[in-house]
């Protein structure tokens, strides 16, 4: 105890006093408060980074996540596609509208006539990059000529057309 102000004289200095103090003493302020502010910086600078956007305002799934919205987009991009051949202007229909991301699908293209006493005799079909495809159905009446890059099991299909068929 401190005989005249009655405090111990071990007792822990308050915070007040201890602000702007490092463990190197008074002198040392300066360079402790730059190295504070220094740290901080880097942590806020850090907290606001983010992830670079590349295109259409898409994000990119990071290694390891997928967000919802780039299965969506995944999708659109499938069935656009899929959907829209580039030499005509039919409207055809690829079921089911949902993709699943690494799972195995079963989709079927519709390609209805547009006009009276109009038949559709050919159809090409191109997938977007990143969307394999393993097989096909038969389909009877039309002629399929499958284009890809690569072999046996590294293929990947480029394109698709049938041909001889008739679509009333």
């Amino acid at each position: 105890m401190d005989s005249q102000s009655g405090a111990r004289a071990d007792a822990a200095p308050s915070r007040a006093s201890d602000l702007g103090r490092s463990r190197f003493g008074v002198g040392h302020r300066g360079a402790t408060a730059a190295r504070d502010a220094a740290v901080a910086r880097t942590r806020t600078a850090r907290a606001r980074r983010r992830p670079v956007s590349r295109g259409g305002g898409c994000r990119l799934p990071t290694k390891g996540t997928t967000s919802m919205s780039f299965h969506r987009a995944l999708a659109a991009a499938a069935v656009a596609a899929l959907a829209l051949p580039a030499a005509a202007s039919a409207h055809a229909a690829v079921t089911p509208n949902v993709v699943l991301a690494k799972t195995l699908q079963f989709f079927t293209l519709s390609v209805p006539t547009e006009k009276e006493n109009a038949t559709t005799t050919s159809i090409e079909l191109t997938p977007p990059s990143g969307f394999a495809i393993d097989s096909f159905q038969p389909t009877s009446g039309w002629k399929r000529q499958v284009q890809s890059t690569g072999s046996g099991d590294n293929a990947v299909v480029t394109r698709v057309t049938w041909t001889g068929g008739k679509v009333p």
